[in-house]
């Protein structure tokens, strides 16, 4: 027999892929699992046509200078999956946290507080971990096979597969941390009519930046050697360009700026779990 809390962790996963306005197994819960199809697919042609060259330039030996064709595509990978993520999480921006509904349904129960919150919170997570598995797991899938397979790149392969599983795992989690961090905030410093308000305006504007952060590559990594010499102010506000960064922390880079980056990515993502836990 399931525990209440086990129940309740359930009963908000299934909130997250089922809609109520359609019979159960008949409209939205189709429709996610093809979602995380086209994403898995997406991810394959990804996985086909950048890792070969991805893989040939992180496994050689390191040059003496910034291989700068290596960082933008090491800029790709947490900006693709970072701006999923973050995708998914706007699109769910009234479901992050326990709203009216959940405390006029379950308040006659004997559920305390912070086993509903922690019940809300592992349901996202796991609609997260989906979203984030079915965008990432053919690249990162590739990078391991090398790793486990080609012994000549064994041990330098099974160490860029732990990387790359980091920084598209680490992306992924921010993007979600973030947007729960900010709705956390504005909870706590706005009314309830404020923040109905501007709620679809920060879920139109958030949806719109993430979409911006996957289409918009091919436009900012062509200044992102020129960012990087002259350390400019937009790297500081890019999370996809801090877990870059990861890369050169993990696999001794000799770029200084890039290693602050990816220091500033783990300090970023743990500032967002401490405002999470405190809001």
């Amino acid at each position: 027999m399931k525990s209440p809390f086990q129940l309740l962790v359930k009963l908000f996963r299934d909130r997250f892929l089922e809609n109520d306005t359609v019979s159960p197994g008949g409209g939205f819960q189709t429709n996610i699992y093809q979602v995380l199809g086209l994403l898995a697919t997406v991810g394959m042609f990804v996985g086909y046509y950048v890792m070969p060259q991805f893989m040939v330039r992180s496994l050689r030996p390191a040059p003496p200078r910034t291989d700068w064709a290596l960082e933008n595509l090491r800029l790709f990978f947490p900006a693709y999956s970072f701006g999923v993520a973050g995708l998914a999480a706007v699109f769910h921006w009234d479901m992050l946290f326990p709203d009216r509904r959940d405390f006029l349904i379950l308040a006659p129960f004997p559920i305390r507080l912070r086993e509903l919150i922690a019940a809300k919170f592992l349901a996202l997570v796991f609609f997260l971990v989906l979203m984030a598995a079915a965008v990432n797991v053919s690249p990162d899938f590739m990078v391991l096979l090398v790793g486990l397979f080609v012994p000549g790149f064994r041990g330098a392969g099974l160490r860029l597969a732990a990387v790359q599983i980091a920084v598209t795992g680490g992306a992924s989690a921010f993007a979600f941390l973030m947007v729960a961090a900010g709705q956390g905030i504005l909870i706590n410093v706005t009314s309830i009519k404020i923040f109905r308000r501007i709620s679809p305006w920060i879920q139109m504007l958030g949806m719109c930046m993430m979409i911006l952060t996957v289409l918009g590559f091919p436009v900012y990594s062509a200044f992102l050697r020129a960012a990087i010499e002259q350390r400019q102010l937009w790297l500081y506000l890019f999370p996809p360009a801090w877990f870059s960064g990861l890369y050169e922390m993990f696999l001794g880079g000799q770029n200084r700026f890039l290693v602050s980056l990816g220091m500033l990515a783990i300090k970023m993502t743990a500032l967002a779990m401490l405002v999470i836990v405190v809001t």
